[in-house]
């Protein structure tokens, strides 16, 4: 099985294959390859904390947050994978004890009952 996994690390396959990270010194980026073994597991609560840092840091916007949005959108993605834990498919990626990936998949039991089910699942989902 092979699985890509988009980090803020850059992209990475699943269960071992070279992975290219751009590092950036003196304004020059330099790519480095090395082989990594990355366990592939179930989120758990004690996760949460550092894969929201990770899921903020990747998607801010380019020009970053200020401290004020930095602390609501912690919060706010904390707050969201705990209420999500056992409702979807949260998985994360960890190498060396670290979090470096995350992946949540929204089942189609969770979208059964919100109100984006219809324009997500389309006709090919049946709550």
């Amino acid at each position: 099985m092979l699985c890509l996994l988009a980090s803020a690390n850059g992209h990475m396959t699943y269960p071992r294959a070279s992975c290219y990270r751009t590092m950036r010194s003196n304004g020059h980026s330099v790519h480095h390859a090395k082989m990594m073994s990355i366990e592939i597991r179930s989120m758990r609560l004690a996760d949460i904390p550092d894969a929201a840092e990770l899921l903020s840091r990747t998607f801010a916007p380019p020009d970053g947050y200020n401290a004020m949005q930095s602390a609501i959108v912690y919060k706010e993605t904390v707050s969201g994978l705990t209420e999500r834990l056992n409702q979807t498919m949260l998985l994360c990626a960890v190498e060396d004890g670290v979090i470096v990936g995350s992946v949540e998949a929204f089942t189609p039991a969770f979208l059964s009952d919100k109100q984006v089910a219809a324009t997500v699942c389309g006709r090919g989902c049946k709550p």
